[in-house]
């Protein structure tokens, strides 16, 4: 069988790398403080400093690292499934090649060829 340009194997690296790359964004790049503003930045200074930690970017930033892990995880099975489908392909080849042989004692490569798709 001909390799087609969008394969699950190439399509699972994709989802890993994109996946991971977005989980590791939003670990470790993603900022979920503010600055504080008013009469709470007397107070906020004097705890931890003039910035805070916003939840509703800690909520961004778990979504994000969760969306990147589920992409890697799908990228994964994926990749699993493109190998198995690889392998069955080869099996079939072995098999297709073992029967001209079988079947035809004079076999060329012309033969085979033609019997494995080429």
């Amino acid at each position: 069988m001909p390799r087609t340009v969008f394969s699950l194997f190439g399509a699972g690296w994709a989802l890993i790398l994109i996946g991971l790359g977005l989980a590791l964004f939003y670990f470790l790049a993603y900022d979920t403080t503010v600055q504080v503003q008013g009469l709470a930045s007397i107070v906020a200074e004097m705890v931890q400093g003039d910035r805070v930690h916003n939840n509703g970017f800690l909520n961004n930033r778990l979504c994000g690292v969760v969306l990147g892990s589920t992409l890697a995880l799908l990228g994964g099975v994926l990749l699993v499934l493109g190998g198995l489908h690889e392998s069955a392909s080869s099996q079939h080849r072995v098999v297709v090649l073992l029967t001209v042989l079988a079947n035809k004692q004079g076999a060329n490569q012309k033969d085979l060829d033609d019997a494995l798709g080429r």
